[in-house]
């Protein structure tokens, strides 16, 4: 399962396979992660997700299982130099490089 164009790591997963030597074909793809969520809850197939997006029982799968490690992709937050103070914003940010797993000084 993959998210639809643009996303942005959706053409390196494809290309690590390739790398791997591992066949693959897109059985489901859609722009909602919860609709990847709930195709890789019925099984029809493996997900290219973030952890904390993994949906309950999911397994995460490995290069024991056969596949390729995660491509790394860069994810850029940019924000106007006056809204630093903004709590909303703030807010945001912090959800955002949670999600992402990163910290303010990666």
């Amino acid at each position: 399962m993959l998210f639809s164009q643009p996303c942005q790591w959706r053409q390196p997963a494809l290309d690590a396979l390739d790398r791997h030597g591992r066949h693959w074909r897109i059985a489901f793809q859609s722009t909602s992660v919860h609709a990847v969520q709930a195709a890789v809850s019925a099984g029809i197939g493996v997900g290219a997700l973030l952890p904390g997006n993994l949906p309950p029982g999911a397994v995460r799968l490995s290069a024991q299982h056969g596949l390729p490690s995660a491509p790394t992709v860069d994810i850029a937050i940019s924000r106007r130099a006056d809204t630093d103070t903004d709590a909303a914003l703030v807010s945001l940010e912090r959800l955002l490089r949670g999600a992402a797993g990163t910290t303010a000084t990666d």
